[in-house]
């Protein structure tokens, strides 16, 4: 493998001489692992300018880190076209993003025949 070349945590397993899961807990400080273990990891990891895929981490964890934000387009005193509206989901939106969350916003059909399951999830 060519310098600055590792690009998925098995290409830093490899170097490092370990198990994914190994690399996988090196990187998130898991107690599970020795110091010594999770230094050597993270050096590797450095060295090859290695990036955590959020998107991959969050499909293996099984967790979205996405709050949404369900409006109907037609609503009269809350519209895009709104700059307080714009203000108000962009303080929100980086307020999420510092926690590690994303906005996802989404219009409806007010009048869609929709029902709402226990997570609140809108099924059409």
């Amino acid at each position: 493998m060519s310098p600055k070349s590792a690009q998925t945590i098995t290409d830093i397993a490899r170097l490092a001489g370990v198990s994914r899961s190994t690399v996988s807990r090196a990187l998130s400080d898991s107690p599970l692992l020795s110091e010594e273990t999770k230094e050597l990891v993270r050096n590797i990891a450095r060295e090859q300018n290695f990036q955590i895929n959020l998107p991959a981490r969050r499909m293996t964890t099984k967790e979205s880190r996405t709050i949404a934000f369900v409006t109907h387009g037609q609503h009269k005193e809350f519209s895009f076209a709104d700059l307080f509206t714009l203000e108000l989901l962009s303080s929100v939106s980086s307020g999420l993003a510092e926690k590690g969350y994303d906005l996802l916003m989404v219009q409806v059909d007010p009048y869609a025949c929709c029902d709402w399951s226990a997570d609140y999830l809108m099924i059409c």
